[in-house]
């Protein structure tokens, strides 16, 4: 499919948003979370539906936002010792 799709927004001079994970999972008739599992090799996303939303995923252009990965990332490290996104947590107050 030739997307002919601008970068730029209406007036020209912005960039427009891209695609965002929901845009592609809507596009490949999933969840967000199945997009997720589907762009991480996840095993228990059957290879039809991983297909779908690779097709989804190059019609629409998308590309992982980094940002968000970093922070989910930084999540996932929590230890009982330390609060969101890895500062310790006040103890004894």
């Amino acid at each position: 499919m030739n997307d002919t799709r601008s970068k730029f927004s209406d007036d020209g001079f912005s960039l427009r948003k891209g695609s965002t994970m929901a845009d592609v999972a809507k596009e490949a008739g999933v969840s967000p979370t199945t997009v997720s599992r589907a762009l991480n090799q996840h095993p228990l996303v059957a290879e039809p539906t991983r297909q779908r939303v690779l097709e989804a995923v190059q019609r629409l252009d998308y590309q992982v936002n980094e940002t968000a990965r970093a922070l989910a990332k930084i999540r996932i490290r929590k230890t009982p010792e330390t609060a969101s996104f890895g500062l310790p947590q006040r103890v004894g107050l």
